[in-house]
């Protein structure tokens, strides 16, 4: 392992610590994964039409995407049937392919199959198997103290005159901690990262294991092994899921073999105690000796994980947590460990998945920090196990199978040696000690073969892991009941070997089951709640053991039995089959596949566009099929936090909010248009609802175009009510907007500057309905940029809007004079008269700027008094600030970004000459702006019913500093059709409706008026007249603009993304005195002129 690879374990690995391990992604040697590799057998073969039907094109048309299939959001999805895999095509293609059945093409998801290809390509090495040497360790140490304390009952209960059935509370105290070990380190190691809970667990367990066994009293003794049952409880949650994320996929079997430490660990257990307990020790040191040595021996496992070993942290867990230059890092120091290399870098990483986010970092005070933590046990991390209905069911059966094997497990293996301690030798004469543990330790022996059995038929193709671990399940709970048939020691001990070799079979493959179904995101919170419900079902086993009547002793073994048939139940139902290491099954991957490719994809999209592509759908079977939907969404959804003791208005009235700090969101459905691909409907039919269609096995395609609105759509009711019931939407989504407050204006441009708290993002969504419960819903989505079209400028006029400030100089102030080596020339006399004057910053009225064009700014000076002094502009600065307001019912914030457009100094521009005209216009040569646009960072102004955004432009000309600041609107400089606007020009006047006497409302706080279904909007008339006249113009012909301010389009919406994602701070601006405030040359004006 190497000696003394001490290193803290707060480094942070770069790949400057491992060269030579690069190569170039043509020269690597590669493995591709089973879905690629059966991709491009499936193309070679050649499927002929005969297998397609009459709307699926030929394998060789579909087999070779096009360049034209990627989106813009700079992530190409295509196949990798005929594409060279020593390619950054080719790779693309492999993660494409891996992904495509998963319903999860995410960022995230992307980078993370690509970690998982370059740590295939590494392969199996020295790094990975003495990471399965040392994760073993937790196996071990768990079930090492779980039997040993199941060992020292007989013992505990003699020294301490304990009665038989109240020393089994002993075990419940090591449960407690193991509960509170399995909760706190499972989430725990999602959040500090898997590398420092590795380390703390074993360093807990026995520091606490080697005090244990200088226990005073059984009080004492209870208490010290729960606290070590606090480092126990978090080894198989931690060394799982780390053990998972370094594993090869072709080495996945490895996982299941992990679980051959579990036995392993009961067997040294039951070894030590036959020398120790079995012996003829005194009877206050047997024991202890016993717990001495399992203390000592889990203390040199921690040392040799800490002194013999480096981890690296997780690079998914790095990836997750945006730290994706140490993720790459890690995969380096793997090769560099294994003697091998990589292709992997930060550049492929980005060509796959998308550049990554810039995110802020939150500086949070301690108790901030331990409150985030604990809320992480929230729906904010529990969510996303229950994002899919297979994902659920597949949560929901797994927690339950935790449930109840850890009650049915502990009821009987943790007083075993009780339970044979009561049986009888052939003569009916009652067993020794000798006997009992020599029967216990051959118990122990038998069910090693177990983990190793697992191993191998975890992978055959029709028993997979479900299988292997039902089978096993059933057999267990069949033996218990067995071994209450007899109270023969020869026949116990023959009946409890057999339970503990399908018992260590049943938890071998759970082990390994459980972090393989969970998503790497969330895998630690996944696996430590399964782990917690098994150790508070643990918790519960000997509560029920001690309170059993003596009248009935082999009562726990029935109830054992009956839970773990129980989990046999459940295990039947799970959905997902995680044979060959992937979170979903091969044969589910490969079966169906949905993607969306567009047609001639533009940089950005805006008002009248036309959205077209193809809905392309892959099935290797015939499948059932009940409709093809495409959606074009578009949401804005602001979250959130409600400071504490804040008011809350509902309706009339107010209340001081009594809960602490909670998120708040708003999500308004600004754009919603569905079509229906498949079956076809006509213009008069409506779709039928269940019917199924039976789509034969191969490639079909379906074409869909989509108008793109002129205005948003989030106050229509018809809108509403089709998002609250049509094509399998939620209701309470439309329930609650119909409740918000909507406003009618063009649609807002696409905006990701504050994500997890203000976000206006558009897709193109595609849902496969299938008929059966049980089948999933297949989805797949894509997102664009929008940028809107402009409104109707106004005319133009001569009038122009100002910002002006007057300045005066202190008179009596010496001037500066040049000193020599020999002369020193006097100071210049200053005038008796300091000058004055006044300066302005002028725009065109109405103040409009436009994306991508310089500003149309004057700056002009005037002088206000004869003075023999000169006055030059030396410094320039011209500021941008965009202010965001976020409202999320009724709490609001405003957010602020700041453009530096121009910034220079050491000018010497005069603007006041003593021969000026008083009160003369004296214009600033433009030279200095006019060549700099806007920068194509800056959205349009927008207004919607959650958000908006206003700018303001300040001036700063600087003889002295006098801020020129006056409110402006910016324009996307994208001109709408002629058609549009003569249609606006022309719009009809509504006529005046009769005055009449309004009833006043019965307002309830609870239930705010709402206007009726059908009914009009608050704002305008629906339809808009400019939606309705939409409809028949063609889309605008003209230039557009170039915008950059949108970045990670496809990021799910904040409603996927299992809770609100943390704020991110925008860049504070500091504006200085506006217009009508009070700066140093007195007070400011502005208007127009």
């Amino acid at each position: 392992m190497g000696f003394l690879a001490i290193k803290s374990p707060f480094h942070k690995d770069s790949i400057d610590d491992y060269q030579g391990v690069l190569v170039p992604l043509a020269q690597a040697s590669r493995h591709p994964t089973v879905a690629a590799e059966y991709a491009r057998r499936r193309s070679s073969e050649g499927l002929s039409d005969n297998n397609t039907s009459s709307s699926a094109k030929s394998a060789e048309d579909s087999s070779i995407p096009k360049e034209g299939d990627a989106g813009e959001d700079g992530i190409m999805r295509t196949s990798s049937a005929g594409y060279n895999p020593y390619t950054l095509e080719g790779l693309r293609a492999e993660v494409n392919e891996d992904v495509a059945a998963s319903g999860h093409d995410s960022s995230y998801d992307l980078k993370s199959k690509v970690i998982n290809k370059a740590i295939q390509d590494i392969g199996m090495g020295r790094y990975n198997w003495e990471l399965f040497i040392l994760c073993g360790f937790g196996w071990f140490a768990d079930n090492l103290w779980l039997q040993g304390v199941a060992l020292t009952l007989p013992s505990l209960s003699a020294e301490f005159g304990i009665s038989e059935t109240h020393v089994r509370y002993t075990t419940c105290s090591l449960f407690v901690g193991l509960c509170l070990g399995a909760s706190f380190w499972g989430i725990g190691s999602d959040i500090m990262g898997r590398r420092l809970a590795f380390n703390l667990t074993l360093l807990i367990a026995g520091v606490f294991g080697i005090a244990a066994g200088a226990a005073p009293n059984w009080v004492g003794a209870c208490g010290l092994f729960a606290a070590l049952g606090v480092g126990v409880g978090g080894n198989l949650p931690v060394d799982g899921a780390l053990f998972l994320e370094f594993l090869p996929n072709a080495s996945g079997g490895l996982l299941t073999l992990l679980s051959v430490w579990w036995p392993v660990g009961q067997l040294v257990a039951s070894l030590i105690g036959w020398a120790f307990l079995g012996s003829d020790y005194p009877l206050d040191q047997g024991w202890r000796y016993f717990v001495y040595t399992m203390g000592t021996l889990t203390f040199v496992m921690f040392l040799a994980r800490f002194l013999l070993f480096h981890l690296y942290e997780s690079p998914k867990f790095l990836l997750s947590r945006g730290r994706q230059s140490e993720a790459v890092a890690v995969v380096h120091g793997m090769a560099y460990k294994n003697k091998t290399t990589t292709w992997l870098t930060e550049e492929i990483l980005n060509e796959i998945g998308g550049d990554p986010l810039a995110k802020d970092v939150l500086k949070l005070s301690t108790t901030e920090i331990i409150k985030r933590k604990f809320a992480s046990f929230s729906t904010e991390r529990i969510g996303p196990l229950f994002h899919t209905k297979k994902l659920g069911w597949t949560t929901a059966l797994l927690w339950f199978c935790w449930l109840t094997i850890g009650m049915g497990y502990p009821l009987f293996n943790a007083f075993l040696p009780q339970y044979l301690s009561n049986g009888k030798g052939s003569n009916g004469e009652a067993v020794s000690n000798y006997t009992t543990y020599r029967n216990y330790a051959i118990s122990s022996v038998v069910g090693v073969p177990g983990s190793i059995i697992a191993c191998y038929t975890v992978d055959i193709k029709y028993i997979g892991r479900k299988g292997t671990m039902a089978i096993a399940t059933m057999l267990s709970g069949v033996f218990l009941f067995l071994f209450t048939l007899s109270a023969d020691s020869n026949y116990q001990v023959a009946f409890s070997s057999i339970e503990a070799f399908f018992q260590n079979i049943m938890y071998g493959v759970l082990y390994a089951y459980t972090p393989e179904v969970f998503p790497a995101p969330n895998r630690g919170t996944g696996t430590g709640i399964s782990s917690f419900l098994n150790r508070i079902a643990g918790l519960c086993a000997p509560i029920i053991a001690a309170n059993i009547p003596d009248a009935n002793p082999n009562a726990p073994v029935f109830v054992s039995g009956g839970l773990i048939l129980a989990a046999f139940v459940a295990m039947i139902f799970l959905p997902i089959e995680t044979r060959g290491n992937l979170a979903e099954s091969l044969q589910t991957r490969i079966k169906m596949s949905v993607r969306i490719v567009l047609d001639d994809p533009h940089a950005f999209y805006t008002n009248l566009d036309f959205i077209s592509g193809r809905i392309i759908l892959n099935l290797t079977s015939d499948e059932n099929v009940t409709a093809i939907v495409v959606k074009l969404e578009g949401e804005s959804r602001t979250v959130l936090l409600r400071p504490v003791g804040s008011l809350t208005m509902q309706g009339p009235y107010s209340h001081r909010q009594q809960r602490r700090e909670g998120l708040v969101q708003e999500n308004h459905k600004i754009l919603y248009r569905v079509a229906q691909v498949f079956p076809t409907i006509g213009p008069n039919q409506t779709p039928m609802s269940g019917l199924a269609y039976t789509l034969r096995a191969g490639q079909h395609e379906y074409p869909f175009r989509i108008k793109i609105p002129f205005n948003n759509g989030c106050s229509d009711p018809q809108q509403q009510q089709m998002q609250m019931g049509a094509f399998g939407g939620f209701g309470l989504s439309g329930l609650q907007q119909m409740q918000y407050r909507h406003v009618k204006r063009t649609l807002p441009p696409s905006l990701t500057g504050f994500p997890g708290e203000a976000e206006i993002r558009y897709y193109v969504k595609v849902t496969v309905q299938r008929p059966s419960l049980f089948k999933e819903n297949r989805r797949s989505a894509i997102g664009f940029k929008f940028l809107p079209i402009e409104p109707p400028r106004p005319a133009k006029t001569q009038n122009e809007v100002y910002a002006r400030r007057p300045y005066e100089f202190q008179a009596g102030l010496a001037g500066y004079g040049k000193k020599s080596a020999l002369f020193q020339k006097k100071p210049t006399k200053m005038s008796e008269t300091a000058p004055k004057g006044e300066i302005d910053a002028r725009l065109p009225s109405p103040a409009i700027l436009t994306c991508n064009e310089p500003l149309p700014l004057r700056i002009v000076a005037r002088k206000l008094n004869e003075s023999a002094e000169h006055v030059f502009l030396t410094g320039l600065q011209v500021n941008l600030f965009g202010f965001t307001e976020v409202r999320a019912l009724d709490v609001a914030r405003t957010e602020t970004n700041t453009w530096v457009l121009l910034s220079t100094t050491g000018l010497s521009i005069p603007i006041s000459s003593p021969g000026d005209e008083l009160r003369k216009d004296r214009a600033v040569d433009p030279s200095l702006w006019n060549m700099i646009p806007l920068p194509n960072t800056v959205a349009p102004s927008f207004y919607t019913c959650n958000l908006t955004r206003k700018y303001e432009l300040e001036v700063r000309p600087q003889t002295i500093t006098l801020p020129l600041r006056f409110q402006i609107e910016v324009y996307s400089g994208i001109s709408p059709p002629a058609a549009l606007l003569d249609a606006i020009a022309s719009r009809p006047t509504i006529p005046v409706r009769p005055q009449t006497q309004p009833t006043p409302a019965v307002s309830d706080p609870l239930y705010p008026p709402q206007a009726p279904p059908g009914g009009p909007s608050a704002d305008d008339a629906p339809p808009s007249y400019e939606d309705a006249m939409a409809e028949d113009i063609s889309p605008a012909d003209g230039p557009r603009r170039e915008y950059s301010g949108v970045t990670d389009v496809n990021a799910p919406g904040l409603d996927e993304k299992g809770g609100a994602a943390p704020k991110y701070s925008a860049i504070q601006g500091n504006p200085g005195p506006g217009p009508g405030g009070l700066g140093r040359g007195g007070p400011g004006r502005g208007g127009v002129v």
